[in-house]
Order: C-alpha cells, then structure tokens, then sequence
C-alpha cells in the first residue's frame, strides 16, 4: 500500500525535474548567445530611453533628428524608428 503511494508522485517529481532541467539548459544556451554592449553603448542607450520617456515631441525630434538642410532638421526612417523603439541592452551574438 505504501508503494504504490510512493511511486507515482516519485514519477511526477522526476517529471517535473526533468522538465526543469532540460528548461535550465534551454536558458543557459539562450543566455550564452547574449553579448552585453559596452558601457558607454549602455550608458547613451539609458539617456536616449531618459529622453523618450520625460521629453516633449520636439526635443525628442531634436536629439534623434539625423538630417540638416538650410537651417531645418529632419529625419529619416531609421531616425524616426530609433525615436520610437526604445533602447534594448541585449544584443544576440552572431
């Protein structure tokens, strides 16, 4: 009687842990695809993240317009998707 207690919850544990394991090693191969940028990539990634977050339209357009002609500022497309997305730390590694 006691056995037979035992044994399936011992099957659903070593499930369970098998599970976790093979997850664990999952993470650990995605994580050693991951390169951090250098401080000072971090460092700007932060400001920019700063100026996205408290700033009105026009400083934002300011700081991430690329383009000057004849005294007037514009962006291009990567410009404008550089002031909307905000900045990721991570960078996979190829």
């Amino acid at each position: 009687m006691l056995g037979k207690i035992f044994k399936p919850s011992f099957r659903i544990v070593t499930g369970v842990l098998a599970i976790s394991v093979t997850r664990l090693i999952k993470n650990q191969l995605f994580l050693k695809c991951l390169k951090m940028p250098p401080l000072k990539e971090r460092i700007r990634g932060e400001y920019e993240n700063k100026i996205r977050r408290s700033s009105p339209p026009e400083k934002v357009f300011e700081c991430f317009a690329s383009i000057s002609m004849a005294g007037s500022i514009f962006m291009s497309h990567s410009d404008l998707f550089a002031a909307i997305v905000p900045y990721n730390y991570s960078t996979t590694m190829d």
